[in-house]
């Protein structure tokens, strides 16, 4: 379903007309930014598979630091394997890989352990490993990196919206009754309930799809 689309969903259960842009009216903007806050709300309480991407890395020898590109602030790294060496790349605490690094003389093999590093200068994330590459290799991170938000000039109007668009819907209806009070007779409670329902039941599904565990539980 596209952001224009569910823009409209939401201007319908508010009884207003529907646009051929989200960028048609001051009010339309307004949902449309609501949309946006929908859709990190659903992003931010699961893993979707929808979301998880590999990103590659390519060691150089001597080189400890990497950007991950294609990863954004929100990203989150799920694991990193090694597959020259078959490893799983172990997360690593960063009080001690500082002083692995800053106390003690650095290993120069090939790497098994790595910690999140901060940002680069684009806002993608960096990684630091050890030992520190003494050759070229070939990582993999698995990573989950959330959709951008939308721009509500019209310009992403055809863009899809990547995770559970029943539950991005439903917390958008939600935030525009709590911004405009009450509206004939759904009280933001009733839609809430019915928004947290859905973002439960959607990660349901996808746990279940994918065979993976999940501790998410509604607020």
């Amino acid at each position: 379903m596209t952001y224009l689309n569910i823009v409209n969903k939401v201007l319908r259960r508010l009884r207003e007309d529907e646009v051929t842009t989200v960028a048609a009216s001051i009010y339309s903007k307004l949902i449309g930014e609501l949309v946006n806050d929908a859709k990190r709300v659903v992003e931010d309480a699961w893993n979707w598979s929808s979301l998880n991407t590999e990103i590659d890395v390519t060691t150089a020898s001597g080189t400890a630091s990497y950007d991950l590109t294609g990863t954004n602030k929100r990203s989150r790294i799920l694991y990193g394997f090694n597959k020259d060496e078959d490893l799983q790349l172990r997360l690593m605490g960063r009080e001690q890989m500082r002083r692995l690094y800053d106390i003690t003389t650095v290993q120069n093999e090939s790497p098994s352990f790595y910690m999140f590093n901060g940002l680069s200068s684009s806002g993608e994330l960096k990684v630091r490993l050890y030992p520190q590459p003494n050759s070229v290799e070939s990582l993999v991170f698995h990573c989950v990196v959330p959709q951008d938000d939308l721009e509500v000039d019209g310009t992403d109007d055809s863009t899809n919206i990547t995770v559970s668009e029943h539950a991005v819907y439903l917390r958008a209806w939600a935030n525009a009754i709590s911004e405009r009070g009450e509206d004939g007779g759904a009280l933001w409670n009733e839609v809430d309930l019915k928004a947290n329902n859905a973002l439960a039941d959607a990660i349901s599904y996808d746990k279940n799809h994918w065979g993976w565990e999940t501790d998410w539980m509604p607020e």
